[in-house]
């Protein structure tokens, strides 16, 4: 149930509805769509195609961008490079550790990635979610058939 003006109001926080940060990915996630192949697209990091998908309906659906033209447009996408370059930033001794360390840095990066992602939409299994155990192997294909 939805309530509050056009998410203008935050009654649901009065309610004690607890914020639950999300994006379309998971729910396509939820309507079962399948996670797709593991990919790097440049500027952008790892992702799945189930998630490369969301990601485009999120920016679609931005009202941010609807919003804002011209020199605020330009604003919020100077924000988000330099909150993307901040991460970077941020993280740089577990990049340069996956990247200069690993033995196969691909690989290595699929693996955290997908460990990530489906410990963040609640699945404890590995890639064969029915094992249970949450064990994945880092140098068997997930998309061996």
């Amino acid at each position: 149930m939805v309530f509050g003006l056009g998410g203008l109001l935050d009654v649901a926080t009065d309610a004690g509805i607890p914020r639950a940060s999300t994006d379309f990915g998971e729910t396509l996630h939820v309507w079962g769509a399948g996670e797709g192949p593991y990919m790097e697209r440049p500027f952008f990091g790892p992702s799945t195609r189930r998630d490369s998908i969301g990601a485009v309906v999120d920016l679609v659906l931005n009202p941010v961008g609807h919003l804002t033209s011209g020199k605020d447009a330009t604003a919020v996408l100077v924000t988000k490079v330099l909150s993307r370059l901040g991460d970077r930033a941020r993280y740089s001794d577990s990049v340069d550790s996956v990247l200069y360390d690993s033995a196969d840095s691909y690989a290595q990066a699929r693996l955290l990635y997908l460990q990530n992602r489906r410990f963040e939409l609640g699945q404890t299994g590995g890639a064969d979610s029915d094992s249970g155990d949450g064990f994945i192997d880092p140098y068997e294909d997930p998309y061996a058939q």
